[in-house]
């Protein structure tokens, strides 16, 4: 009995494997163009079958003051894709919010914008967004991880994306998929963009050398976390971008010292003219 059901959880195991996704996110230093280019001279050589297709996606990410799902590869995003709608063709969002304590299991929640308020979690930016019917399971959701209180979450940043992804298969199944993604985030009312690489591969290592080997991106850290990504680069473009989302007040601080600063200058610049004006006199 005992080996019955340690063989068992061994074929589990190994299917579990077989069928595992892994995400490789680079950030590339070249243009749109460039590594389009690169893709569709490596795809000419391979045998896949490959299908691609264009997206518009805008999504914000939350978190606690302390950055508490950064800190553990987790995440929780409001996501909306563009689409048109077949017979009048006008602009369209399928939206959903999307939750992870550790990058390990994703789950979903439906969206649903309401015109009036009703309960207090509404008056929360997040909170407000969850289908009524599925508010008190997302709710459970966030306290079973841990999540004492939820009205705590706030807003980090905002990702408008255009997505030119390439969906690779095998006879008729799919191994992989690489996307270029032209990003923009904002935060504080400042925008830095970038272009970041996708490349997914379902248990073939080798899809992602060669993918990686194509762009450029072989010797490049490989980052797993897209909220991982966007901080870095939000870091590295903002000034003190930590220090302002963990202490909101240090943004009012600083406007306070330069305004400060200016007024000082000014004061300074006045005081000279008069004081050179009546030397004169």
């Amino acid at each position: 009995m005992i080996a019955r059901v340690w063989l068992l959880a061994f074929w589990l195991l190994l299917a579990n494997s077989a069928n595992a996704t892994s995400h490789h996110l680079y950030v590339v230093e070249r243009s749109f163009e460039s590594v389009q280019q690169s893709i569709k001279e490596y795809f000419a050589t391979k045998s896949y079958r490959v299908e691609d297709r264009e997206d518009k996606i805008f999504e914000i990410y939350f978190d606690l003051p302390e950055l508490s799902y950064l800190k553990r590869d987790g995440f929780i995003r409001y996501r909306a894709v563009e689409y048109l709608t077949k017979k009048r063709k006008r602009v369209r969002y399928r939206e959903k919010i999307e939750y992870s304590s550790d990058s390990n299991v994703t789950y979903h929640f439906p969206v649903k914008h309401y015109n009036s308020v009703k309960t207090f979690e509404e008056k929360h930016q997040l909170l407000s967004l969850v289908k009524r019917r599925e508010r008190q399971s997302f709710l459970d959701r966030l306290k079973q991880d841990g999540l004492e209180y939820p009205m705590r979450l706030k807003e980090i940043v905002q990702v408008s994306k255009l997505v030119e992804t390439y969906e690779i298969s095998s006879d008729t199944t799919r191994v992989g998929s690489v996307s270029i993604n032209k990003m923009e985030a904002s935060a504080f009312g400042i925008t830095t963009s970038f272009l970041m690489v996708d490349i997914v591969s379902k248990a073939d290592q080798s899809i992602i050398d060669d993918l990686s080997e194509a762009i450029g991106t072989k010797d490049t850290k490989a980052i797993d976390s897209e909220y991982s990504l966007v901080f870095e680069q939000m870091e590295r473009d903002i000034n003190l971008f930590y220090w302002i989302l963990r202490y909101p007040y240090l943004l009012n601080l600083l406007y306070a010292v330069a305004l400060g600063i200016v007024g000082i200058l000014i004061i300074f610049v006045l005081f000279r003219r008069r004081l050179l004006s009546s030397k004169v006199d």
